[in-house]
C-alpha cells in the first residue's frame, strides 16, 4: 500500500496526525482544520478507509436539528504498533502499543554491559521483542517507530547520546545506525524526562506542564542521584542545559544534604513555573521518598504562605509509576514521525 505521489502522502498523514490527536472528527471537521477542499478529503478518508488505516463510527449522540447523525473516523486498532524504550540503569524497558494509544505488552531486561555495549543489546533485544510482536499481534503495517528515552544528555537531531553518567557513555554515540540497520523503522531520541514529558501532557491534555525525573543511582540518598526535567509549553518542547550539579548539597553542617536537595530543587521549579506560567508539575522516577516534602516546598516558593489554593498550581506524580518513561517515548516516537511526515505507510 506504499504511497508514491508525495503530495498525497502528505495529506494522509496530515489526515492521520489529526485524528491521532482529536479521535473521533468527521470529513467536515477534517476539511475544516487542515483547511483542505472536501473533495480532497473525501478521497483521502476513502483510500484509508480501504486501506484498514482508519475506520468509521456514527455520532449517537442527538443534534439540536435532528437529522442523520454524524460520520466519526478514529485510528483502526490494530493497524501498526510502536516501541517505547527507557535505557537506564539497572533495566531497558520496552513499550508496545499501537496507534490508538492500547498496550499490546511490556518486557523489562536487565543491562549486562554499559557504554556502547547497551546499544548493541538494545538492538538485539528489540529484535527478538519485534519478531514476538509480529507473531502475537499480526497487523497491516507492524512495527512503524521506535522511541527513546535515555537517562543523560542527547542530540535528539543527530540521534547521539552526547553524555550518559548512568549508562557510563562519556563520549558521543550515535544511536540510530545501530537501531536503524536492525529493525529498518524510523528512531526518535529524547532525554528520559523529555520523553516522559510529552506522554504526561497527552494523558492529562494538557499543553503546558514541568515533568521532573527523580532517579536514584547509588545506596547514597544524595550523592549519585539524577535530575531530569522535561517542559511542555505551548504544546512544544522545550530544549536547555543540564544544570543539576548547582542542585547538589553545599557544606552547610545545620541542614541535613536531603533537606537541602529538597530546598534547591523546590526552589527552581518553582521559578520555572513562575516564569513559564505553568500550572502543573508532574513529579516522577524515584520520588516517594521526596513527594510531601518537595511538593510543600514548591508551593511555599510560589505562593509565598505555602498555601496551595492560592496558587493554582497542581503538584502531582507520574501515571504508571515505572513505565511512565517507556510509555511517553512510544508516544514520543509516534507524535514526532507524523509531524515529520516520515511515519511509513506499510511495507508493500
Amino acid at each position: 500500500m506504499a504511497v508514491k505521489n508525495r503530495l498525497k502522502r502528505d495529506n494522509i498523514l496530515r489526515v492521520l496526525e489529526t485524528l491521532w490527536r482529536n479521535p473521533g472528527r468527521s470529513r467536515a471537521d477534517l476539511a475544516r482544520e487542515l483547511r483542505l477542499d472536501r473533495s480532497t478529503v473525501g478521497s483521502l478518508v476513502d483510500w484509508m478507509i480501504d486501506s484498514r488505516l482508519i475506520e468509521e463510527s456514527r455520532d449517537t449522540s442527538s443534534s439540536p436539528r435532528g437529522g442523520r447523525p454524524a460520520v466519526l473516523l478514529r485510528i483502526r486498532g490494530g493497524y501498526a504498533y510502536a516501541i517505547g524504550v527507557e535505557l537506564t540503569v539497572p533495566s531497558i524497558r520496552l513499550y508496545a502499543g499501537d496507534l490508538n494509544g492500547s498496550l499490546l505488552d511490556e518486557k523489562e531486561i536487565t543491562i549486562s554491559s554499559y557504554g556502547p555495549g547497551a546499544i548493541d543489546s538494545l538492538a538485539v533485544e528489540l529484535a527478538r521483542f519485534r519478531k514476538y510482536l509480529d507473531h502475537k499481534y499480526p497487523m497491516e503495517a507492524g512495527l512503524t517507530a521506535v522511541g527513546l528515552g535515555v537517562s543523560g544528555v542527547v542530540d535528539d537531531d543527530k540521534k547521539e547520546i552526547i553524555l550518559s553518567n548512568a549508562l557510563r557513555i562519556h563520549e558521543s554515540l550515535s544511536v540510530a545506525e545501530p537501531l536503524k540497520t536492525v529493525l529498518n523503522v524510523p528512531i526518535v531520541l529524547f532525554n528520559d524526562a523529555q520523553a516522559c514529558a510529552l506522554g504526561e501532557a497527552n494523558r492529562l491534555q494538557k499543553k503546558d506542564l514541568i515533568l521532573v525525573l527523580i532517579e536514584k543511582r547509588s545506596t547514597d540518598p544524595i550523592k549519585d542521584i539524577g535530575v531530569g526535567i522535561g517542559i511542555v509549553n505551548h504544546d512544544k518542547l522545550m530544549n536547555g542545559r543540564a544544570i543539576t550539579h548547582l542542585l547538589q548539597p553545599s557544606h552547610n553542617p545545620t541542614q541535613p544534604a536531603s533537606e537541602q536537595f529538597i530546598t534547591k530543587l523546590g526552589r527552581s521549579l518553582a521559578l520555572i513555573a513562575n516564569v513559564t506560567g505553568t500550572n502543573d508539575i508532574i513529579l516522577g522516577g524515584d520520588v516517594d521518598d521526596y513527594l510531601e516534602d518537595l511538593t510543600k516546598e514548591i508551593i511555599r516558593n510560589i505562593s509565598g504562605e505555602g498555601d496551595p489554593s492560592g496558587s493554582g498550581l497542581l503538584v502531582h506524580a507520574t501515571s504508571e509509576q515505572g513505565w511512565s518513561v517507556a510509555a511517553g517515548a512510544h508516544h514520543s516516537a509516534i507524535r514526532q514521525t507524523l509531524h515529520k511526515r516520515c511515519f511509513p505507510l506499510g511495507n508493500s
